[in-house]
C-alpha cells in the first residue's frame, strides 16, 4: 500500500507540472488534464478498494468474512 499512496502523490504532482508546462497550448492542456485527473482518481479508487474490500488468503477467514456479510446483523 505504500507504493500505492506514492504513485498518488506523485502522479498528483505530475499533473500539477505538466499543466504549468503546457499552459499555452490548450488543445494538449485539456486533454493531459483529464488523463491526469482521471489517473489519480482510479488510483485513489483502487487504494480504497484495498482498504475496504480486504482479501483473505486463509479459506477459513474468507468463509468467516463471508458469513459475517451475510448475516442479517451485518452493516450495509
Amino acid at each position: 500500500m505504500p507504493v500505492l499512496l506514492t504513485f498518488i502523490v506523485v502522479s498528483a504532482a505530475e499533473v500539477v507540472v505538466v499543466d504549468v508546462l503546457v499552459q499555452r497550448w490548450p488543445a494538449v492542456r485539456i486533454p493531459l488534464l483529464v488523463v491526469g485527473i482521471w489517473g489519480v482518481i482510479w488510483m485513489c479508487g483502487l487504494l480504497f478498494g484495498m482498504v475496504t474490500r480486504l482479501h483473505a488468503d486463509d479459506p477459513r477467514a474468507f468463509l468467516d468474512q463471508v458469513r459475517q456479510s451475510c448475516s442479517p446483523t451485518a452493516a450495509p
